[in-house]
């Protein structure tokens, strides 16, 4: 029992074979790791199958909702049915957005004023300044 180690030790590491140069034509030689990856790919998908296989089993038929109403398949493309509003409704969501824009540009000015104490113009580029030059040079 002890030895057994050792004549692991003493044999060869087994190499897979190369392609023969007459097979070349044939394509790419499958290795093991190769087909390793394959196996585990096809296991997982036949595995997602077999979950919506189960879903589409266990699935609800009298199941609704609304999009089945408000939708319709138009030359295989699926177009909402937009209802018409009334006036009124329609005058009464474009004053909300109005407000809600006017809060949004209050909000932002406030920001701007907070970033901008001095008093320094929004549209001011820090480019525009003439940097003076950090060397001083000495006449002699």
């Amino acid at each position: 029992m002890g030895f057994n180690k050792a004549h692991k030790m003493a044999q060869r590491l087994h190499r897979e074979r190369r392609q023969p140069m007459h097979r070349k034509k044939l394509g790419y030689l499958e290795k093991k790791q190769d087909y390793k990856k394959r196996a585990i790919d096809h296991h997982y998908k036949a595995e997602r199958l077999k979950k919506l296989k189960i879903k589409a089993l266990e699935r609800n038929p009298s199941e609704f909702h609304f999009h089945m109403i408000n939708s319709r398949i138009v030359d295989g493309v699926h177009e909402e049915i937009v209802k018409p509003m009334e006036p009124k409704v329609r005058e009464r969501i474009v004053k909300k957005e109005k407000l809600l824009k006017q809060y949004n540009q209050r909000v932002l000015q406030q920001r701007k004023s907070r970033r901008n104490p001095k008093g320094v113009p929004e549209d001011f580029d820090e480019s525009q300044l003439q940097q003076r030059p950090r060397h001083i040079i000495f006449n002699r």
